[in-house]
């Protein structure tokens, strides 16, 4: 019931159904046979979208914590939740950047390395680090420079980095996976 209204509303925006999401996941989550990553994943999706960064957070930690063997798929997408919600909270930098340098080589579905590094790049730049920041953004721009994946017209590195395209691009990937 959780995911189906989760789904729904991902399509409707009606606070109804997040709220009986929400329920659901709590409910569920109440018996041992209801606990596992993908479940524990879906509630702290939901709670994200409440906006209870703590609650996301803690199902994240009890994700890793007690099922370390869920599927990479899980996992990833529990390790790059846990990341932006720990940036959102202002924790610890050098650990949102180790989630994140971590999952570089098995990005969370639907997202590739250089959506990591975008993330690497912000979280550098946010703290003040403008040279590694910089470092990253220029390693995704090189990337699709070599794939011939440039938007027409950007030739240069700054051109990328300001073009609004770019931004929309990763953003419609960020909220479609």
């Amino acid at each position: 019931l959780g995911t189906s209204a989760y789904a729904v509303w991902l399509e409707t925006r009606r606070p109804i159904t997040l709220a009986t999401a929400s329920l659901a996941f709590d409910n569920l989550l109440t018996f041992q046979e209801g606990a596992n990553g993908l479940n524990l994943l879906q509630a702290a999706r939901v709670s994200i979208t409440k906006g209870d960064m703590n609650r996301a957070l803690q199902l994240c930690a009890t994700t890793v914590l007690e099922f370390p063997d869920a599927p990479s798929h899980v996992m990833s997408q529990v390790v790059f939740l846990s990341a932006l919600v720990q940036h959102h909270l202002k924790m610890d930098t050098a650990t949102i950047i180790e989630y994140m340098v971590s999952l570089i080589p098995l990005p969370p579905n639907g997202l590739t390395d250089d959506h990591i590094l975008l993330q690497l790049a912000r979280i550098h730049e946010s703290i003040g680090n403008y040279t590694d920041s910089k470092a990253a953004g220029l390693e995704i721009y090189s990337t699709l420079k070599r794939r011939r994946k440039l938007p027409k017209g950007v030739h240069t590195f700054q051109q990328w980095y300001t073009s609004p395209e770019m931004w929309m691009s990763f953003a419609h990937d960020y909220t479609t996976h």
